[in-house]
């Protein structure tokens, strides 16, 4: 049963929160597939209205019963939590909260938390964060500026934000600049020595082991290919 149906551009009506999730999974692309007709669709969704009436009638009229309600009731009351989480996570980013900015960026990135994902939202929060000190908020803000999300892409004041989040403990962006250097791109000249000391400080107690397994295998990778030479 729907929670928020919502109509797409193809004319279907789908979950909003499982078409957005959809959308974000392709966030610079103006465009997506349809789920139902796999023909090309735009990204503009519009409440359907009639069809959240008509089911909110046929649950106060006792048509709809069952295990199919008591799951409508339960992600109902889940969808009330998240909109408890939200207003907290408001006030305490609003307050100054870092660990509250991060989790807020992350959910406009995502479209969590019945947000509709926003990635100007998003950067924002991250560079706040990360002007503040915040290794997360300095590593998020130089991956948007790299790839243009939610602001208008800058390589070169990306790299400067990913090397303040190495400065401060991010494993992830000293991986990233570690591979700049291995590689001999992001405007760093090709150094292996420099590429060597940047994935060794990735294992540095002291870092921040903020590293998705995508990233932890490039360094894999590269100290098993120096291991060979």
């Amino acid at each position: 049963l729907f929670i928020d149906p919502v109509t797409a551009e193809d004319g279907f009506v789908y979950e909003r929160a499982s078409l957005l999730s959809m959308f974000a999974q392709k966030p610079d692309e103006p465009m997506s597939k349809s789920p139902m007709t796999n023909e090309p669709m735009g990204k503009r969704v519009v409440a359907a209205v009639q069809v959240r009436n008509a089911l909110t009638s046929l649950i106060e009229a006792g048509v709809i019963d069952g295990e199919r309600l008591d799951e409508w009731k339960a992600r109902m009351q889940s969808r009330e939590e998240d909109r408890k989480k939200l207003v907290r996570l408001k006030r305490a980013s609003e307050e100054g909260n870092l660990k509250a900015m991060i989790a807020l960026g992350h959910a406009h990135h995502r479209g969590d938390l019945g947000l509709e994902p926003d990635n100007v939202a998003a950067f924002q929060l991250f560079k706040r964060a990360a002007l503040r000190g915040n290794y997360s908020g300095a590593r998020q803000a130089g991956i948007f500026l790299m790839r243009g999300w939610g602001c208008v892409r800058n390589d070169t004041i990306g790299m400067q934000f990913l090397f303040a989040a190495a400065v401060l403990g991010s494993a992830h962006a000293c991986e990233h600049i570690g591979n700049s250097y291995a590689k001999g791109i992001n405007g760093y000249a090709r150094n292996e020595e420099e590429a060597l000391a940047w994935y060794t400080k990735v294992d540095d107690p002291a870092t921040h082991n903020d590293m998705s397994p995508a990233v932890r295998a490039r360094v894999i990778a590269f100290h098993a290919e120096r291991a060979r030479a």
